[in-house]
């Protein structure tokens, strides 16, 4: 779809520029009707040539599943279980906590690294393995023997990474975690915490504690850690959450975004963004990008994600989806050999097939944006990618709301960066005509 784009030059209003921008082929054209080349800005000369173009990607769909797995993988995503000692409002995994805590022992964490053998499942040499719950933490037996075997296994290079709410950390189970070189990344969502739980671990003095002992020696073991935060009405203020992690935590504090709050039907109105909620954020990340531009690593990454789209002018066909689920060297797996859609989801509901036969692995849980018919109209399809695949119509409806707000502000700011104007309005042409 094309839209009509006014804007205007910082300061200067008054002097409205029309451009001309199709969301499909992500090609700009200038008032004059001339296709406008950002790869001929001095600015962008060494920018890179994206690869995206040539690339062939795949429909999919509940009627056109994805078929099979790679048995030489990039990522290796652990599954533990759905148990978890937190109620967040907004989380996914809410509706699939598990009733009883399954912990895997030694004889399970054997039999499936044997499995793993006899199918010649490798991880490349620069891969990574993740470890999800629900909590992480809440399966610590499990842990204790599973890290182990994960080194002895791929050696100290592979990198494994966990996410963890980190109320459950102490300074034991701290050196336990860099005896093994495992990154830790802690949910923590700043001055937005009491969407997750009424007592933000940080106002506990041994919480806390333990979490700058984690810093002070994730620094030293290379392995630093850092926070993942959620964007919620309540840390809109994104200058006003750096603040927190600076005061509350420590100056070293590194965080990054893993998205705005989803509202999928089992969170409440609490996580929809008002109005005045949205104009705060999408001032906030402007200022951000262009004010402190590089500043921000995920922000960073999101916003280069979209130049290189629009500078390379790369279809919108080439956008197979948001995460790295849909790729082949990416699998999701339990501890028990069945391979999961993703780690937001238990494997057992959805389960999609087995590590002891890769070839029948079908996965018919996951829907491409294009067959999504308001992502295909949509302003910000190349930012946004058409949002979680694993949406149902009726939830990604419910979650586009705060998505577009999100986006839209990571838009408006690379807008700025190449044509150096505000956007002003963005009306389908069809609207216009």
């Amino acid at each position: 779809m094309k839209y009509r784009i006014v804007c205007a030059k910082p300061g200067k209003l008054e002097e409205q520029a029309s451009y001309l921008y199709d969301n499909q082929t992500n090609e700009i054209w200038d008032a004059e009707g001339g296709l406008v080349d950002f790869r001929k800005d001095e600015r962008y000369a060494d920018f890179p040539t994206s690869k995206l173009s040539d690339r062939t990607v795949k429909d999919f769909s509940p009627d056109e599943p994805i078929i099979g797995r790679s048995r030489r993988l990039k990522t290796l995503k652990i599954q533990l279980g759905m148990a978890c000692n937190y109620h967040c409002q907004y989380c996914m995994q809410n509706a699939y906590r598990d009733g009883g805590v399954r912990v895997a022992n030694e004889q399970t964490v054997d039999a499936f690294f044997e499995i793993l053998d006899e199918q010649g499942i490798e991880l490349a040499p620069d891969g990574q393995v993740e470890l999800w719950g629900g909590e992480p933490l809440v399966y610590w037996k499990t842990l204790k023997v599973l890290l182990p075997k994960i080194r002895s296994r791929w050696g100290d290079e592979v990198l494994v990474k966990m996410v963890t709410n980190g109320s459950l950390l102490t300074k034991e189970k701290v050196d336990f975690l860099m005896a093994h070189r495992v990154t830790v990344i802690v949910s923590h969502d700043g001055p937005g915490f009491d969407l997750r739980d009424d007592v933000d671990p940080l106002s506990v003095p041994e919480i806390k504690e333990a979490w700058l002992y984690l810093l002070e020696q994730s620094q030293a073991a290379g392995v630093p850690m850092g926070f993942c935060v959620v964007i919620s009405p309540q840390n809109v203020d994104l200058f006003a959450l750096k603040h927190f992690f600076a005061t509350q935590f420590s100056p070293e504090a590194h965080f990054y975004f893993e998205g705005v709050v989803t509202n999928d039907g089992a969170a409440n109105d609490a996580c929809c963004l008002t109005p005045e909620e949205a104009r705060t954020l999408d001032s906030a990340v402007f200022k951000a990008l262009i004010q402190e531009e590089g500043q921000w690593e995920s922000l960073e990454w999101r916003a280069l994600g979209l130049m290189r789209y629009l500078i390379n002018r790369v279809p919108a066909d080439r956008i197979e989806g948001r995460c790295d689920s849909m790729n082949p060297k990416v699998m999701v797996v339990d501890l028990y050999g069945r391979i999961g859609t993703c780690q937001n989801r238990p494997t057992k509901q959805f389960q999609i097939g087995a590590l002891s036969n890769l070839p029948a692995v079908r996965n018919p849980y996951f829907t491409r944006w294009t067959h999504r018919p308001a992502c295909g109209k949509c302003l910000v399809l190349s930012a946004c990618k058409g949002s979680c695949p694993h949406l149902t119509n009726e939830s990604l409806a419910l979650c586009c709301p705060n998505e577009f707000v999100f986006h839209a502000a990571i838009f408006g700011a690379v807008w700025f960066r190449l044509t150096g104007t505000i956007m002003l309005s963005a009306l389908p042409v069809t609207e216009l005509s």
